[in-house]
């Protein structure tokens, strides 16, 4: 401002300040994503008892970083650059499986080591809130991608919640024979799958034919047992509409609050980023979610993605931004 001190007067340097925080205000507003706002439920009906367990939205919580939110046990945007982001209780990424982190300038920057490969524009990576994010790499034909976590200590009840962008080349892969169901999130307790005395619990990502995704879920008695059946399938993934497109996912699992009482929760939720409210997928609450015997006294580790039994016909990559671990509710 100094070059204009002897020009601007008193009166029209006022002006101009005035004028420039108007300008300002629609911006700083409208930066927001509000991703904030009261679910609906889109369920034609529930499982078990009624959804009195559902805890109530935060109806005046407006707050644009997730890890600010009441009842946050980890947050991680991903703007480190590298896997490295803790708690107070031990929460620790695993190693990478074809997953690294990007930017939005095109470069991958960790790969269990920094690195700065690009830049690759075409890729079209991005954050949701900021610059980075974590990336799935699934080359043609390969049914691999897989991000590990332990959570540190082990929770009777957890809410999850993280940002995914929808491939921008997106339809549901197909090839590698049947089934053509991909894993979409899990977590455990002891050990996975029929390995543990604890249950364990699956989103996976159904075909829903013509390229389109529903979500459904499932998951294992404990006992040394393999999982049930898929439940719920709900429609996630419009192959059509849905390229390229950010959604919120919210997850909430609750054990059983003693041996055989089979009152454990399964919830889970969606929101498009162009959606002002949530939207209820999936509903259960009577689930014999068994803690083992010998501990752990909870849900302890998971993955995000995973082995796609449907194989994609090229290159096919997610992003996930903002994931969330909390004690309270999400919504």
């Amino acid at each position: 401002m100094s070059q204009y001190k002897t020009i601007l007067t008193q009166q029209s340097l006022k002006l101009w300040l005035a004028l420039t925080l108007v300008a300002l205000i629609p911006i700083s507003f409208n930066s927001c994503k509000g991703l904030d706002a009261p679910y609906e439920s889109n369920l034609s009906s529930i499982e078990g008892q009624s959804n009195n367990s559902s805890q109530e939205p935060d109806l005046g919580s407006q707050e644009p970083n997730p890890g600010s939110q009441k009842g946050v046990i980890f947050y991680d945007s991903f703007e480190s650059q590298d896997l490295s982001t803790t708690n107070s209780e031990g929460f620790s990424w695993h190693r990478p499986n074809r997953t690294s982190l990007v930017n939005s300038f095109g470069y991958a920057v960790w790969n269990g080591r920094s690195i700065n490969n690009g830049p690759y524009p075409d890729r079209f990576w991005e954050g949701f809130n900021s610059d980075h994010s974590m990336r799935f790499r699934y080359p043609a034909g390969e049914t691999w991608a897989e991000q590990r976590f332990s959570i540190g200590a082990p929770k009777t009840e957890i809410w999850i919640s993280y940002m995914i962008r929808i491939p921008i080349n997106y339809s549901h892969g197909v090839g590698g024979g049947s089934p053509t169901n991909n894993k979409f999130i899990s977590l455990w307790m002891d050990d996975y799958s029929h390995k543990g005395d604890g249950s364990s619990f699956w989103l996976s990502m159904e075909n829903a034919g013509n390229g389109n995704t529903d979500l459904a879920f499932t998951y294992s008695l404990g006992s040394y047992k393999a999982s049930e059946g898929m439940r719920q399938h709900a429609a996630f993934i419009n192959a059509n509409e849905d390229k390229g497109r950010w959604v919120k996912i919210v997850i909430h699992l609750k054990a059983e609050s003693s041996p055989g009482a089979k009152d454990g929760v399964v919830e889970t939720w969606r929101r498009w980023e162009s959606e002002s409210d949530y939207v209820q997928l999936h509903g259960k609450y009577d689930v014999p979610f068994k803690i083992p015997a010998n501990g752990p006294n909870g849900f302890y580790k998971g993955y995000l993605l995973g082995w796609a039994n449907g194989t994609y016909s090229e290159l096919t990559e997610w992003l996930i931004d903002d994931f969330t671990l909390s004690s309270s509710s999400l919504l």
